[in-house]
């Protein structure tokens, strides 16, 4: 069983705070009665490089040749990106799981929402 994790981005103050199922210091459900906080939760899964990869983390994709962001998909349960398909403007949702070994953690949504725009 994978440990539960969540990154906590204040949108007031700017900052994050960490949780998990070992903070015994953190009570969970005081976080939750804050509508100023964003919840990022944890994946289960690794980049490359062996970090950590949260919901609302933009990760470069193919080498930097893709930008995209990690969202939850309710529907299926399950984690996925939205890759631009070659030559087009169409987006394809995928797995997230199946680009471990190409994909790259290099912001979030909130920090940095202009890599998106790109």
């Amino acid at each position: 069983m994978r440990e539960i994790k969540f990154n906590f981005y204040n949108t007031r103050t700017r900052e994050y705070t960490h949780w998990n199922d070992s903070n015994v210091g953190l009570n969970f459900s005081a976080f939750c009665t804050h509508e100023h906080l964003r919840f990022l939760q944890y994946t289960g899964l690794k980049d490359k490089n062996g970090v950590e990869i949260f919901e609302g983390h933009i990760l470069s994709a193919f080498y930097g040749t893709q930008l995209t962001s990690v969202k939850w998909n309710k529907e299926f349960g399950l984690y996925e990106i939205d890759l631009q398909l070659s030559g087009g403007s169409e987006a394809s949702e995928e797995l997230l799981g199946n680009h471990l070994s190409v994909v790259e953690v290099i912001g979030n949504i909130y920090e940095n929402p202009e890599l998106l725009k790109v």
